[in-house]
């Protein structure tokens, strides 16, 4: 567990109204914290891949099955502290189980086409909620954060000292709590970002210079890009960057 999973010194601050920020350790009988129990315990994981490849001069994949299982794996709550950041704790097991593929080649020329995809499922196997003040089965819920299918794409095109390229990135639902709340999701969403290079060489002597672009965003999408509980975090709109790199 992170320092802060034990005691979120940053909260420490603030009014007595929010309620007390105590350290997440057990109590001896005198009523003291006793340290050498702390309440957030180490996450454990049991893990089995198979995986395989195929590879030419012009293309390769991969493809990898696992399963995974977490004993007190360290989850969000689906809650927000006062920055904004997920509130964690422990979860008696979860299971992790999925696909990924991925791939990269020449297609044409110098076109280059290359991405992956995952597929997978995360679910609590154990788990009881105490967050409303009766205790609550969580079993079989999604785990908040955890969308279920994950892809990107990617097409370049190379030519000497030019290099032009668009990346599309695809993220399927993903809820924000534990609850299987369907009021608490992330929608699906799709974003492309765009990027092109030249590259001189030897301009001046040894000196070699090379301009860069990056659009990200391309589209202008709007959408949330993650979420905790009821509180949801929008992506960026579209943003430029320009790099102009000068080697000696």
């Amino acid at each position: 567990p992170r320092l802060k999973n034990l005691y979120d010194a940053a909260e420490a601050g603030t009014p007595a109204v929010w309620g007390a920020v105590t350290p997440q350790f057990g109590v001896d009988g005198n009523g003291k914290f006793d340290f050498s129990k702390p309440l957030v315990k180490p996450e454990s994981l049991f893990d089995v891949e198979l995986g395989t490849g195929y590879a030419t001069e012009a293309f390769h994949a991969r493809a990898n099955v696992y399963w995974m299982e977490f004993t007190n794996e360290i989850v969000k709550s689906g809650q927000v502290d006062r920055f904004g950041q997920p509130i964690t704790g422990n979860a008696q097991r979860t299971r992790h189980i999925g696909m990924e593929v991925t791939a990269k080649g020449v297609v044409a020329g110098n076109f280059e086409l290359g991405g992956n995809f995952t597929l997978s499922r995360n679910r609590f196997v154990r788990h009881m909620d105490y967050s409303s003040g009766t205790a609550l089965s969580l079993n079989k819920n999604p785990i908040a954060g955890f969308p279920d299918v994950l892809a990107n794409v990617r097409i370049a095109y190379r030519v000497e000292s030019f290099s032009l390229s668009i990346s599309g990135r695809f993220v399927g639902k993903q809820y924000t709590d534990n609850f299987k709340d369907e009021a608490n999701t992330v929608d699906p969403y799709f974003v492309s970002d765009g990027f092109v290079s030249y590259k001189l060489m030897n301009v001046f002597g040894d000196v070699n210079i090379e301009a860069k672009l990056q659009v990200n965003n391309v589209f202008n999408r709007l959408y949330a890009a993650y979420g905790e509980g009821d509180a949801f975090f929008v992506g960026a709109e579209r943003n430029v960057f320009f790099n102009l790199a000068v080697n000696l």
